[in-house]
Order: C-alpha cells, then structure tokens, then sequence
C-alpha cells in the first residue's frame, strides 16, 4: 500500500513533528511518503521543522514564501506529491495537530471500497472524547440553510447567535456526532483529515483551492457531487484531534471573515 500524507504547517511545528512521529512509527504497514508544507512561518518554527527533518528520508518539506491559505498550500504539497509519479493508493490530507492511532496505516491497509469512494472519513477523537465525525451524514436542512445565510449577513448577528447558542448550551461540538460509531455513506465529512482514495486522483486529482481558510469540507463534497464520488465513513480508522483547547465560546472577527468568505463560494451547492 502506497500511501502520501500531506499537512500545513504554520507556526506550530512540534504539532506536525509529534503527528510524523505517530505516522512514522508505522512505517512497516505502507510505502509512506509525508509532505509538511510550511505556509511561511516565523522563522524559528521553521527550524523547528528543518531540525526535524534531517535524516528523515520518509519526511519532506516543503517552505512557501507567503501564507497562502490552508487548501491552497494543501495543493501545493500535491503538486510535489504527484510530481514523483508514485501511484499512491491513498492521499490523506490532514491538520498537522493529529495523532494517528498505532494501527490506523495497518487496518487502512485492509480496507476495500466501492469505486464511486473517492474521500474516506475516519474517526477523529477529540483530547476531550468527542467524536467530530460524520459532521454530516446527510444534506444540508432547509432550516440550517436558512440559519447560516442569517449568519454569514452580519459579524453582529453572527455574535448574537453564538451568545443565545452558548445560554443554552447547544453548541454542536459539545457532544458526539450521531451515528460515530456506524459505517455508513454521509453527506460530508470533518474537515481536520480526509483520505483520497485512487478514483479521486484520477477523477478530481487537485483539491478546489478557492478559499483561503474555512469551508473545505463543503468544497470538497462539491467536487464530489460533480463527478459522481461518495464519502465513506469508517470508524475502524482512527485519529486523535488535539484540538480541545482551541474551540472559542464566541467566533474571532478573522475567522468569521474567512468563514463568509467561503459561505460565498459554496451558498448555491449548499
């Protein structure tokens, strides 16, 4: 089994030295290729990563001049990847702050899928035990689309919003996500890992880089539609999502834009 995995970096490079080390330590159950590709960060995160990476024939970086957004540097480590005309039974682009489970390469190994698989989505575990996927299993309600173009119309309505949702205590990513431990065909998949299978290089191949930040998961399910591919849920495959400490009670202005942004793109597919 050939497998590359690609992650951004950005200013965070112990994060993807400790999410090699889970991969590498794997090495006997896949032909492993690692891309990290560093989205221009300060300096001495870089030779954080540099320092790493010597002597690591499995492990290559790649060091951008700019930010260029977290899709847009993902393709960006594709280009590498393809450019070495290995035929790769899976690409899995991931979030850099992933553990991978001591035996996630090896039960990927023994997975088989219908053709029309193109993205796998596995099981990823929040440090709190929250299970993040299937973010959704089925499409999109009326309601929820009518909630998000309310929304997206205001950074001031956006507050609102998360204010009533945290009085309430009905933040969706408080609690597990229905159906986590079911195998199962779903609408889309946890933007934090996603595993291309070989119908989607030769479908798609190249990931849709319009947006600079947020929003991934719907771009991705779009393509999807396009071609005719599935997303397939497999909770056997798991991975550890160091995120916990990140969630915010109330939304950051630079991630609300990005997030409108985004919303822009994918409104009408939605």
């Amino acid at each position: 089994m050939k497998v590359c995995v690609i992650m951004v970096n950005y200013n965070n490079s112990q994060l993807s030295c400790n999410c090699c080390d889970s991969l590498l330590k794997q090495q006997q159950n896949a032909n492993l290729t690692i891309i990290v590709v560093d989205n221009n960060s300060k300096q001495e995160e870089k030779e954080i990563l540099k320092s790493y990476l010597q002597g690591k024939k499995l492990v290559e970086g790649l060091y951008l001049n700019d930010n260029i957004g977290y899709f847009p540097a993902m393709a960006k480590g594709q280009e590498l990847a393809y450019s070495k005309g290995i035929e790769y039974d899976y690409m899995i682009v991931a979030n850099n702050d992933l553990i991978y489970e001591d035996d996630f390469l090896k039960v990927l190994s023994e997975q088989k899928f219908e053709k029309d698989v193109m993205v796998v989505s596995p099981d990823i575990i929040r440090m709190d035990g929250i299970h993040q996927n299937p973010h959704f299993i089925n499409r999109i309600s009326p309601m929820r689309k009518f909630l998000y173009r309310f929304y997206y119309s205001n950074w001031y309505v956006a507050l609102f919003l998360a204010w009533i949702l945290n009085i309430f205590n009905i933040r969706r990513h408080e609690i597990n996500k229905k159906g986590f431990d079911k195998e199962q065909y779903i609408y889309m998949g946890f933007g934090a890992c996603f595993i291309l299978t070989q119908a989607y290089m030769k479908q798609v191949k190249m990931l849709d880089v319009r947006s600079f930040l947020m929003g991934e998961e719907q771009l991705l399910t779009i393509q999807l539609e396009k071609v005719g591919g599935k997303t397939m849920y497999k909770p056997v495959l798991k991975v550890n999502h160091m995120d916990s400490a990140t969630f915010k009670k109330m939304p950051s202005r630079f991630a609300y834009d990005c997030e409108c942004k985004s919303y822009q793109l994918y409104k009408d597919n939605l």
